[in-house]
């Protein structure tokens, strides 16, 4: 993945490791809340025979997908 972005403009790539520090630093400096149980999306899904329904995804499950999503293209 680092290689993909390699000289563009603004992109700044780094370690898991060295991101996770960074983000638990930031979170003690500042005093922001760790991920809670909190709703942050709600989609909705198309579903083929019937309505669509609303897919909650609360703070804990996004911040999940998207470590994991970094650590699978890492």
């Amino acid at each position: 993945m680092a290689l993909r972005v390699a000289g563009i403009d603004g992109v700044r790539t780094t370690h898991l490791e060295t991101f996770l520090g960074e983000c638990a630093a930031c979170v003690m400096d500042r005093g922001l809340p760790a991920a809670d149980n909190d709703v942050a999306v709600t989609l909705f899904t198309i579903g083929t025979t019937s309505e669509p329904k609303a897919a909650i995804l609360r703070h804990r499950n996004l911040a999940s997908y998207v470590l994991s999503t970094i650590e699978f293209l890492g």
